[in-house]
Order: structure tokens, then sequence, then C-alpha cells
């Protein structure tokens, strides 16, 4: 099973700059913008985790909020890596914006927040691991797991029909036609 990692970027600036960052990391299709990180970083034939830090293109993509004078927020999904790249060719490219993303995995493991109020400031970096931080840290990943997810506890696979391989990796087999609605959501809020 990858690892899926949902990220919220809130990108909040003038509209010019707004304007060129739809044009640059956004694809229109059938009147929609979706996020494109082969537009903004073409691969060029190399493999996806070494040039954008996950494993596949943003899928599950949505505006959270679109106000094109000031302030554009979207959420969407990556496997294997929370596109680390992305993101910080995002800081360097839009110096003037002010930029905030919250990434988290799908199992409320691992919950990272950069903040970037002003190009002049330095980001500023939360991350915690559910395990190896402190219980005011694992209320954050769980705030931020029911912000992101919809749930605030890490699900049980095993009640959710996944069989354990060993080693901490879990598989579903899904059969039929009707098995596909359950694909998504992976999990179910609690």
């Amino acid at each position: 099973m990858a690892d899926v990692y949902r990220s919220e970027v809130v990108f909040k600036s003038d509209a010019k700059t707004i304007k060129n960052f739809l044009n640059k990391c956004f694809s229109l299709i059938d009147d929609k913008y979706y996020l494109d990180f082969e537009k903004f970083i073409p691969l060029n034939g190399k493999n996806p985790l070494g040039v954008w830090d996950c494993g596949a293109l943003a899928h599950n993509f949505e505006f959270v909020k679109n106000i094109p004078e000031s302030e554009i927020v979207v959420r969407f999904d990556t496997v294997n890596g929370g596109a680390g790249f992305i993101i910080n060719e995002l800081l360097t490219a839009f110096p003037n914006a002010t930029i905030q993303t919250t990434l988290i995995c799908e199992m409320l493991d691992f919950a990272i927040l950069i903040n970037r109020p002003s190009f002049h400031a330095k980001p500023k970096v939360r991350s915690a691991h559910r395990g190896k931080c402190s219980a005011i840290d694992e209320a954050w990943i769980n705030d931020v797991g029911l912000t992101l997810w919809g749930y605030s506890k890490a699900p049980d696979l095993e009640k959710l029909g996944f069989v354990p391989l060993g080693n901490g990796q879990y598989m579903k087999v899904h059969t039929g036609l009707d098995a596909l609605e359950s694909l998504y959501p992976r999990f179910k809020a609690d």
C-alpha cells in the first residue's frame, strides 16, 4: 500500500501574481484549473520521486478557496512523498507571495507546516512524527488530520479489511465491479 499524503497550499498575493501562479502551475481542462506538476517542473523523462519528491502527479485536486484578487487555497494528494521539491520551487518562483503549506500522511503518522509570511522572512517550519513528539504535537497532528482528511485517529487497517503482509505493510483485495465504490475515500471519517 503506497503512502498517500494530502497537502493544502494557501497562496496569497496580488491579482497579477495569482494570475501568474495559475498560468505557471495549472492546466485548464474543460474550463477547470488543475494543478500540473509537469507544467511547473517538467520530468524530462526522469523519475517523479527524484524531480517532484513524490511518486506521481497531484490527484484528488480541489480548490478550497479561489479569490483571484488575493488568495487561492488548493488541496491535493500525492503518493510516496509530499511534493517537497514542488513546494520549494513555489517559494522560490513567487517571492512576493505569502505561502503556507500543510502536509499530512493518511495514517496520521507525520505532519508538517511550512509558512513563509513574506519573501523577506525565513520560512517557519513545524513538523511532528507520531510517537516521537510531545502530546501537544500529537494533538496538532490529530487536528491537521481532521482538517485535511476528515478524521483524527489513524485508521485501523485490519478492521477496514486490509490484510497484514508484515513489516507494517498492508494490502486490500478488491473484487468485482461493486468493489470500485470502496476505493475512495480509502478511509472513512471517524
